[in-house]
């Protein structure tokens, strides 16, 4: 899998779509169902702390990582709040922190926020 596959999030639906599809990538290049479970539930709560489908629209991307020897997955979840200021509770973060290998927050130029997810092969 070489290609990015981009989600638009509008809704509640959207949000579900998305993380079947983070669980699908995740078996199709060969994480077990621990790490299957651990970056889907990571993403979709990211989503939803983002305002992702309910206060806010956006995008997540994800895409098979091949680092070495090692393959992973990155998932970035990227919200559009037009200008205003946005922040992600410390607690969220903390407990997508644990299901995960790396995770980045930004606040990019227009003040939308960015998380990224990795994570590794067990």
């Amino acid at each position: 899998m070489d290609e990015r596959h981009i989600i638009n999030i509008r809704n509640n639906v959207d949000v579900i779509m998305m993380r079947t599809e983070v669980r699908n990538i995740a078996r199709k290049i060969g994480m077990d169902m621990m790490d299957q479970a651990s970056i889907s539930l990571a993403a979709s709560s990211l989503a939803h702390a983002l305002g992702l489908g309910c206060t806010q629209e956006g995008q997540v991307m994800i895409e098979q990582l091949l680092d070495n020897s090692r393959i992973g997955l990155r998932v970035i979840c990227m919200n559009d709040n037009k200008g205003e200021t946005f922040e992600i509770a410390p607690k969220t973060l903390q407990d997508a922190q644990w299901m995960v290998d790396e995770l980045t927050v930004e606040t990019l130029p227009t003040t939308a926020l960015r998380v990224t997810l990795v994570k590794w092969m067990s």
